[in-house]
């Protein structure tokens, strides 16, 4: 009797694994990998290191001229720091972190396609802050400090889905609430003429 019960036993298994399917998953294979962040220096952040930054980050942009190596105007260089670390953004690590893996082709397009089809060091900062957290970047790290005429100013954080109306609230198109003739050597009497000499002009990312 207890022969036939194992006799039984060893068929019904060897019937079950007949009639089982292969399994799909080859042992140790693994699903896509996410894109992994360019290596970068690893440095404080400052105007040197930006530029180094900009160099390892963006080399083709660099080469085919999408972007500049400079900041635009004297002294902006010293605004954009200061704007990173209140974003919390104190090395160019954390910069890396905060830099979609995908920048240097998704946001370049945008930024290629558009009426200002090249960017300064600063402009693209800026976009990488707006992209981050645009209202932490609006009610704390921008300060009035300089204007854009509008969305299109801002093709980047468009393509990453940012929402504009935080910048057209913010007061960025055109200066914000608290915005004084005298702010950050600003707008002399004549705004509705053009901008002073002090102040950043127009398109961030054309700095």
């Amino acid at each position: 009797m207890n022969r036939l019960a194992l006799v039984l036993t060893i068929a019904f298994l060897a019937g079950g694994a007949a009639c089982s399917k292969p399994s799909t998953t080859t042992a140790g294979a693994a699903g896509p990998s996410a894109p992994t962040l360019p290596a970068v220096t690893e440095a404080p952040i400052t105007m040197d290191s930006l530029l180094v930054f900009m160099k390892e980050r963006f080399p083709e942009q660099v080469k085919d001229g999408s972007l500049t190596l400079d900041f635009g105007s004297a002294g902006v260089e010293n605004d954009v720091i200061s704007e990173l670390q209140i974003m919390g953004i104190t090395t160019t690590g954390q910069l890396n972190a905060a830099t979609p893996v995908d920048f240097d082709t998704k946001g370049f397009a945008a930024i290629k396609a558009s009426s200002a089809p090249t960017s300064t060091v600063a402009g693209v900062l800026r976009d990488l802050m707006i992209i981050h957290d645009a209202k932490l970047y609006v009610d704390k790290a921008w300060r009035n400090s300089w204007v854009a005429s509008g969305p299109q100013d801002f093709p980047a954080p468009i393509a990453y889905g940012v929402d504009m109306s935080i910048l057209e609230t913010g007061g960025v198109y055109g200066g914000g609430e608290g915005y004084d003739e005298g702010y950050d050597e600003g707008y002399d009497e004549g705004y509705d003429e053009g901008m002073d000499e002090g102040m950043d002009e127009g398109d961030p990312c054309a700095d």
